[in-house]
């Protein structure tokens, strides 16, 4: 007799039901199972209690507290978007390229209310379900993670990200992987969704032609073979600022020759491009070098600041203070001791105190059998992040202070509820749409009366004069 026969038979739904909410209490929710496995587990049980009781009924009595854990846990949006477009994610990628998969604006009970015909296999609600746990039959799997947090606003927000991350240290220019994700992505969440990163998509297809043009007119310059293939060494990713989520870097001071190769790159840009210029994110991008200790040639790919410390070495400046080498490249010296740390420890310099003082090592024979591993050991520890969620909150942050700020030498004082309408209202479209949580709101709220920007009195806020 099968489970599902047993359980019609006995009718034990609601003390099965219990008996596995506190399994998965007991042996999952807790701080020692990683996110992607709370996910995995997640995803099985609705599976095997749709076998079990295709109502739903025991999905919302063992789920609800997962669903609670996972909507308490920081990184549980990251993860499920990074499911949606990893290959060997399994259950959630085939989700995304599932055939009769429905976009996540749409829900069962609409089918129910728009006068359409009702499905041959309807049945009603058992008695036993509760009616404060969610519809009942709550769609596919993608739905159901989705309405956790019930908006589809921060994975978008959070794929948007992602794919700044991706799209910036894609080195070969290649979107096809991408445009693939993004389609899908497209008919669950929108296309109006999408839009940004769509964009962002279309700037790294761009570049790439962008890069060929420039490269040839800097090449035309030159009349040599080595120094045509030299001006073709530069490539750069533009990105249309305003759809972009914020990248990181700060501002610093190049080594002169690669300050050298971005600003004939930026002229001859601006000459094909007339009247747009390029800023540079000094900070972020990759760098291939090549260096050469007395006949013995290492090579690495780094990040732009790694880059710019070990060429300052070069020539006859093979010592360096740690305060001097700070100043050549105006940033804290405690940052560039952390990155100093990479040279340190593939043996290309050495660390003495106190200082403490770096010193080239010319002696490279014992470090020449490092080979291709300590060169992929190189990329992967040393690329710096191009964007952080909390850096694009900030930003976001900003702009909700502008409305806010409007709105209040306007009305005067307005109450919690009546901001949050407001802003719901005046930000409901466009590139910067409000989707805070009241909660979240009151919280930005207090930090403007702890910052001094914003006054309360009677459960009123108003601006400080």
């Amino acid at each position: 007799m099968s489970r599902q026969t047993a359980l019609g038979v006995t009718q034990q739904h609601q003390r099965l039901a219990v008996l596995l909410r506190e399994s998965v209490r007991r042996r999952l929710l807790h701080p020692g199972a990683n996110t992607h496995q709370i996910i995995d587990v997640y995803i099985a049980t609705i599976k095997v209690l749709r076998i079990l009781d295709p109502k739903d009924v025991l999905l919302e009595t063992v789920a609800g507290p997962v669903r609670l854990y996972l909507q308490g846990r920081k990184d549980t949006v990251r993860c499920i978007v990074a499911s949606l477009t990893d290959e060997t994610s399994g259950d959630l990628y085939e989700e995304l390229r599932r055939q009769d998969a429905r976009p996540l604006d749409r829900d069962d009970a609409s089918d129910e209310d728009d006068g359409g015909p009702v499905a041959p296999n309807w049945e009603p609600a058992s008695r036993d379900a509760d009616p404060t746990k969610g519809s009942r039959g709550g769609g596919d799997i993608l739905s159901m993670l989705v309405s956790i947090y019930g908006s589809k606003e921060l994975f978008v927000t959070e794929y948007r990200l992602m794919l700044a991350d991706k799209l910036v240290g894609n080195l070969s220019y290649d979107t096809d992987k991408e445009v693939q994700n993004l389609e899908l992505l497209k008919l669950r969440f929108g296309e109006t969704s999408m839009r940004h990163c769509e964009i962002m998509v279309r700037d790294v297809e761009e570049s790439k032609r962008v890069n060929a043009n420039v490269q040839d007119r800097l090449a035309q310059r030159q009349t040599g073979e080595a120094q045509k293939e030299d001006a073709r060494c530069l490539d750069a990713v533009m990105v249309s600022q305003h759809f972009w989520p914020h990248l990181l870097g700060e501002d610093m001071r190049l080594h002169p020759r690669m300050q050298d190769r971005l600003a004939a790159f930026g002229k001859a840009y601006s000459v094909i491009k007339n009247p747009r210029l390029l800023v540079w994110k000094k900070q972020l991008g990759m760098v291939e070098l090549n260096l050469e200790f007395n006949g013995v040639e290492r090579s690495f790919s780094v990040s732009p600041l790694h880059a710019t410390l070990i060429m300052h070495f070069e020539g006859k400046a093979e010592t360096w203070r740690l305060s001097d080498l700070a100043r050549e490249v105006e940033l804290p010296p405690s940052v560039v001791q952390k990155r100093m740390m990479l040279w340190v420890n593939q043996g290309v310099v050495s660390e003495s105190n106190p200082g403490p003082v770096y010193r080239l090592v010319k002696d490279q024979t014992q470090n020449r059998s490092g080979g291709e591993g300590m060169e992929s050991m190189v990329l992967e520890d040393n690329t710096e992040a191009a964007v952080s969620a909390d850096a694009n909150d900030a930003e976001s942050d900003k702009i909700i202070v502008q409305f806010l700020t409007g709105m209040l030498t306007n009305f005067s004082k307005l109450p919690l509820d009546r901001i949050h309408n407001n802003l719901k209202m005046f930000m409901s479209g466009g590139d910067n749409k409000y989707d805070k949580s009241l909660p979240e709101l009151q919280q930005l709220l207090w930090r403007l009366c702890s910052d001094g920007k914003l006054e309360q009195a009677d459960g009123e806020y108003r601006l400080v004069k």
